[in-house]
C-alpha cells in the first residue's frame, strides 16, 4: 500500500529519558507515554506512516517507529512501557534542535496541540492538503515555556484547539487521527 501522508506526533516527557525505571511508572508518569504510543500505533491507517517523537527535559528526542514495537506490546501498558525503558536505554537519542532542523527542512506543516488555539474545523483543509503533518502535544502539564517557543519559531507552526473540552494527550492523537481519516466528513458533514 501506498503511504500518502507522514504523521509525526511529538510529546513532551517531564523527565529524562534515561531515567526512565518501571519501579518510576507513574511518578515519572511513564503510563501517560505508554498510552500515546498505543494510540499512535495500535490503530493504524493503512495510508500514513506514523512516528512518535518523546522529547525529555534536556530536550533529547527518542524516536520511535512502528518497527520498534510488535503488536502484542501495544495492546498492553506495562509491556510498552517496557518497550519503551528499553528503546530509552539503547536507541539513543537526538537533539531538539535536530529534529527542528528535520521538520523545516522536510516541509513539515506544524501545529501546537493549545486549549486556546484555532479550532482544527478553521485549520482543516491546511491539515488535509499537506502531505506531512507534525503535531506537538504537550504531556499532562503542557509545554515547557522555553521548548513552545521554539516550536512556534518553526515556519508555519500553528496553534491548534480539538474543541472546548481538554482531553487527555492520548486521546488527542486518536482525534487527530480520526479527523485525518475522515477529513470534513469528522462532523458528519
Amino acid at each position: 500500500m501506498r503511504i500518502h501522508k507522514k504523521l509525526l506526533i511529538l510529546l513532551q516527557f517531564d523527565g529524562l529519558l534515561e531515567d526512565m525505571d518501571l519501579r518510576k511508572y507513574y511518578e515519572l508518569r511513564i503510563d501517560v507515554i505508554a498510552r500515546c504510543i498505543i494510540a499512535t500505533f495500535s490503530y493504524k491507517i493503512p495510508q500514513i506512516q506514523t512516528k512518535l517523537c518523546i522529547i525529555d527535559r534536556d530536550e533529547k528526542c527518542l524516536l520511535i517507529e512502528e518497527n520498534d514495537l510488535v503488536d502484542k506490546c501495544i495492546r498492553n501498558e506495562i509491556a510498552t512501557a517496557e518497550v519503551l525503558i528499553n528503546l530509552a536505554r539503547c536507541k539513543g537519542t537526538i537533539s531538539f534542535d535536530d529534529i527542528c532542523y528535520e521538520l523545516s527542512s522536510k516541509g513539515y506543516r506544524t501545529f501546537v496541540l493549545d486549549e486556546k488555539g484555532s479550532h482544527y474545523m478553521k485549520l482543516l483543509n491546511d491539515i488535509l492538503s499537506k502531505k506531512k503533518i507534525a503535531v506537538f502535544i504537550g504531556g499532562y502539564r503542557g509545554f515547557d515555556h522555553r521548548l513552545l517557543l521554539k516550536i512556534l519559531k518553526l515556519p508555519g507552526a500553528k496553534r491548534l484547539s480539538l474543541g472546548a473540552v481538554p482531553y487527555l494527550s492520548s486521546m488527542c492523537i486518536l482525534i487527530f487521527k480520526y479527523i485525518l481519516l475522515r477529513g470534513a466528513q469528522c462532523l458528519g458533514s
